[in-house]
This record gives C-alpha cells, sequence and structure tokens, in this order.
C-alpha cells in the first residue's frame, strides 16, 4: 500500500510490481461464434432415424478398430527386472534393489539394499 507520500507499506513485494501486474491484466477477445447446430445433420443418411424421442447414435469401425483400447505391441513391454540407477556425482553412480534369501527352514529373509559404486 502506498502511504500520503508515495512510499510502499509492504514488506513482501514492491509496490512497482503490484501495479504492474494490475495494469498488465489481458483484455480478452470476444469469443468467436461456431456455426454447427445438429439440425443440419441428416441422421437417416449415416444410420437410420430413430423416433422423435430417442437419441441415435452411430458410427462404423473396423475389426482392428472396435475398441478404444489396442492391445500393446508384443515384445516392447516383456517382464524383466526393473533397474533403478542414477547417477550421484562425478564417477558415483548408486541403485536401489530388492532380494530374498532364505536363511534356514522356513525363514526367509527379504531385503531392499542401497548400493553406491565408484569407478576407478
Amino acid at each position: 500500500m502506498l502511504d500520503g507520500t508515495g512510499q510502499c507499506l509492504e514488506q513482501g513485494m514492491s509496490c512497482a510490481l503490484m501495479l504492474v501486474l494490475q495494469a498488465v491484466t489481458p483484455i480478452l477477445a470476444a469469443p468467436s461464434t461456431i456455426d454447427f447446430d445438429l439440425k443440419k445433420i441428416d441422421p437417416t443418411k449415416s444410420c437410420g432415424g430413430g423416433s422423435s424421442r430417442e437419441i441415435v447414435v452411430c458410427g462404423s469401425r473396423g475389426d482392428d478398430e472396435r475398441y478404444r483400447l489396442q492391445p500393446l505391441p508384443s515384445g516392447d513391454f516383456e517382464a524383466k527386472p526393473i533397474i533403478a540407477r542414477t547417477g550421484v556425482i562425478d564417477g558415483v553412480t548408486g541403485d536401489m534393489h530388492v532380494e530374498s534369501k532364505t536363511l534356514g527352514p522356513g525363514v526367509v529373509s527379504n531385503r531392499m539394499m542401497i548400493r553406491l559404486t565408484k569407478s576407478f
């Protein structure tokens, strides 16, 4: 805020910046009109008409486009171990992995390992 002498009383943001932000608000243009009317479309040409109380939705797709979700290409996403490895600093990489070891009859140790390696 400005006091009577024209100095800014606010501590966080300068008054000049606040005034500029208010002055630069964009003037929105009037929305353009869209020439689209469903009354102009003749539904009997493509899929036959329904009664006046029905909503007719029609379309055709080929056998390979029948469903919106297509099957994934084979071979691209085969099950394989996930390796979470990244560079930490120059010459040092870090990775995380899990492992499971059998310690004795009926005793399994599940571990999450974090490994840092430095190349020489």
